[in-house]
């Protein structure tokens, strides 16, 4: 009998992680079909699969559809690559659960916001140098840690872009701001 209790709970546990995955996913495709730019698309795609690959949850929302990037495509899928790489890297160095939140907020023809927030490990009084990302730094060796200083180079070369870094709590939220950046 209690054998058979395990089983059916086991069974459950199954059932709930297939459906909240298949559910996931549904989400992920609707919130993709509301993105017009293919290659944006495409990216986000790609970084989604890559994420739940190494075991690490993606959640992505965009409300509004968003049928402009007001600036050259490579420009943001340059950024926005970057943001996702990073987060996807540390959340598969992680040894806690890791989590990569996307989200879109389009505000028309003003511009939109593209949020990133993934976990962080921060001991008790650990101080996180933000700098330290944004320079040449690498604890990987030769030919690593350009990708930061390459976002804060472009993003300083584009009057329609400014970016916003936060930590709150055990999370870091990078946002986006893409468009008129001073309505």
């Amino acid at each position: 009998m209690a054998q058979d209790n395990n089983e059916l709970k086991n069974y459950i546990s199954k059932i709930t992680k297939h459906s909240h995955s298949l559910l996931s996913n549904q989400v992920d495709l609707l919130s993709l079909e509301r993105i017009s730019n293919l290659p944006l698309k495409s990216l986000i795609l790609s970084k989604i699969l890559t994420a739940r690959a190494k075991n690490i949850s993606f959640y992505l929302e965009v409300e509004k559809p968003l049928k402009h990037l007001f600036l050259n495509d490579t420009v943001i899928i340059r950024i926005v690559s970057i943001l996702l790489d990073n987060a996807i890297e540390y959340g598969a160095n992680s040894h806690n659960d890791s989590h990569v939140v996307l989200l879109i907020d389009n505000y028309e023809e003003l511009g939109y916001d593209i949020v990133i927030e993934n976990d962080i490990d921060l001991k008790d009084n650990e101080t996180f140098s933000l700098e330290k990302w944004f320079t040449l730094y690498t604890s990987k060796g030769e030919g690593h840690g350009i990708g930061l200083n390459s976002v804060k180079g472009i993003i300083n070369n584009e009057t329609n872009l400014s970016l916003n870094v936060e930590i709150i709590k055990q999370r870091i939220r990078f946002t986006l701001m893409v468009g008129d950046t001073n309505a």
